[in-house]
Order: structure tokens, then C-alpha cells, then sequence
């Protein structure tokens, strides 16, 4: 199946080996392509949020917390939260290979603000639910899970 069949995520194991396709034969673009279109979908469908939302920086912990920056936008009742990993060729090359586990990720976690839409996130780009839980009375996401399928995780809600 080519990237334009693939305009939204398959189910489950399909997405999963799509993706780790894609990430095997990462030097031809394919990935990059595929998440560019995603991404750019989304965009479309909220541009008010993407355009007008406030930027929050989010705390991340753990032991991998170095390596994973995180933001949230949030307008109206809307909210977009991206995670992303960084300076994780090492992590890639060295020690594990694609894709990069919640064992990698140990006990990092994404501390979610206050915004209630956080209550009902949706990964945009693999479909998935992250769960959420609380810590310390603040809901956080660990990174291993929202970061499983697809190195960069962007979570919507509202």
C-alpha cells in the first residue's frame, strides 16, 4: 500500500507495520512525507487552534527527560500537545533500534496542565487514545506509550 492510500491511520497492527516500514527506510523521505501530510491535515482541519492558541511549554520527568521536548497549544476548548524526542541517535543506532520502547523510556512522563480537554486526548497521528494518569494530582502521559508506534506524537482534544 503507497502513502496516498494511507491518507488516515490503519488499525492497530497495520498501522504499526506500515510505520515501522517507513522507519526502517527512513533515508528515502517516505516517513518524513508521510508525517508532513498528516500533520498538514490537521492544520487544516484546526486552524484556529494552530493559529491563534497559546503556547505552554510542559514539564517532562524521568529518566530519559533530556531526550523528549513538549508543548501544548490550547484556544478555546480546544488543545494540541506535540512530544517529540530528541537527541536520540545514540538511543537509535547504539542501543535499540526503531522503534524505541516504553523500556527505553523508562519512567518518563509528560505533565499535562490543567486544560480539562486533556481529559480526552487522540493521538493525530496514529489514532491511538494515550492513557492518562495522575501523579502527584496532575495527569501525565508517559512517553514510552504515546511514543510506541510513531517517534512523534501529537495529541488532540476538546
Amino acid at each position: 500500500m503507497d502513502l496516498a492510500e494511507r491518507s488516515e491511520p490503519p488499525a492497530g497492527g497495520a498501522l504499526r507495520a506500515f510505520v515501522n516500514d517507513l522507519l526502517a527506510a527512513w533515508p528515502d523521505g517516505r516517513i518524513k512525507l508521510w508525517l508532513t501530510a498528516r500533520l498538514l491535515r490537521l492544520r487544516q482541519r484546526e486552524p484556529r487552534l494552530l493559529l491563534h492558541g497559546s503556547y505552554v511549554p510542559l514539564s517532562v520527568e524521568g529518566a530519559r527527560s533530556a531526550r523528549v521536548v513538549a508543548y501544548a497549544r490550547g484556544y478555546e476548548d480546544r488543545v494540541l500537545i506535540t512530544i517529540v524526542p530528541r537527541l536520540v541517535a545514540g538511543m537509535v543506532y547504539a542501543e535499540h533500534g526503531w522503534p524505541i520502547t516504553d523500556t527505553v523510556w523508562h519512567d518518563t512522563v509528560v505533565r499535562l496542565s490543567g486544560n480539562p480537554a486533556t481529559a480526552r486526548l487522540r493521538n493525530a497521528v496514529t489514532g491511538d487514545v494515550p492513557s492518562i494518569v495522575a501523579a502527584d494530582g496532575e495527569p501525565t502521559i508517559a512517553v514510552g506509550e504515546v511514543l510506541r508506534i510513531c517517534p512523534v506524537a501529537v495529541l488532540i482534544g476538546g
